[in-house]
């Protein structure tokens, strides 16, 4: 099975994405990990076409200029999380000042937080959102499920757990 998870920063990709894969048993690959070779510096060979080419998988990250389209058009089933920006904007401080106290082998990307970076998400969720919730209900409507907010993320991998993926899952009956 291969699962897309999107959204933009802060929105619980890597939370959702590794709870999925753990349900699952999916392996799960994080594009921070592949489009940046340091903090803010992007990999300038950033190919996951063999990551893509396998037969199971989650790979969470919105990344359009990643083999975007190779991935949605791969992906068995494709999660779009949202969430309210004053929420996204919380978590990055919170995940900014979490990791100036005890720094992890996390990618440093991901916990480092700028005025143009928190610019740039409040520009991206009010600009390119809208834009690219409309290419994937417009060119992958069977394959979509868009998920708002933690509550409903977390919702969602209860009945997953409780009922089977499958199931709950079933396009015929959405």
């Amino acid at each position: 099975m291969r699962i897309s998870v999107l959204g933009f920063s802060c929105s619980g990709k890597t939370t959702f994405s590794n709870e999925l894969g753990t349900i699952l048993n999916l392996p799960v690959y994080h594009l921070d990990n592949y489009y940046w070779s340091s903090a803010w510096v992007k990999n300038p060979s950033c190919d996951i076409t063999s990551i893509v080419n396998q037969d199971n998988w989650i790979i969470d990250g919105i990344y359009t200029d990643c083999c975007f389209e190779e991935r949605l058009e791969a992906s068995d089933y494709i999660f779009y999380l949202d969430c309210n920006l004053l929420v996204r904007l919380w978590r990055m401080i919170r995940r900014h000042i979490v990791y100036l106290i005890a720094p992890t082998g996390k990618n440093p990307i991901s916990q480092k937080v700028s005025i143009s970076f928190i610019l740039s998400t409040i520009k991206k969720v009010r600009y390119l959102q809208p834009e690219i919730l409309k290419h994937l209900r417009d060119l992958y409507p069977k394959k979509l499920l868009y998920i708002k907010g933690k509550l409903c993320a977390t919702f969602f991998l209860e009945r997953i757990n409780n009922d089977g993926f499958f199931e709950l899952f079933d396009t015929d009956k959405m």
